[in-house]
């Protein structure tokens, strides 16, 4: 019974560690399709570990390559797309950086859309 127990517990740990990746700008860049299969997983430790609020947003780009989207002062990129049965996503996840009239990050926030 133990060695079940211990069994379990050992493969439940690697699943925990395999849902949080240390950010890689190699990974967070890679796109397969229309998806980038790794971001959601290093989203966490991107926002806890790499401080963006405060950077010049030159800075930002060049860690996170160019945005999937910019209107006026924010620029977004896409974590995660979910799609149906037609062109329209139902569920999306972005990354939303704002930045000033002197190009500097004043906030970063997640944004999650269900339709």
């Amino acid at each position: 019974m133990k060695i079940v127990l211990r069994l379990v517990l050992v493969s439940l740990l690697f699943v925990t560690l395999g849902c949080k990746q240390q950010f890689d700008k190699n990974k967070w860049s890679a796109k397969k399709d229309w998806d980038y299969p790794h971001r959601n997983s290093m989203l966490k430790d991107l926002l806890k570990n790499h401080e963006l609020k405060g950077k010049p947003l030159s800075e930002v780009t060049d860690m996170l390559g160019e945005p999937d989207n910019r209107e006026g002062r924010q620029i977004y990129y896409d974590i995660v797309m979910k799609y149906g049965s037609d062109i329209d996503p139902i569920y999306s996840k972005e990354l939303e950086i704002t930045f000033n009239t002197d190009s500097v990050v004043t906030a970063v926030k997640v944004q999650e859309h269900k339709n």
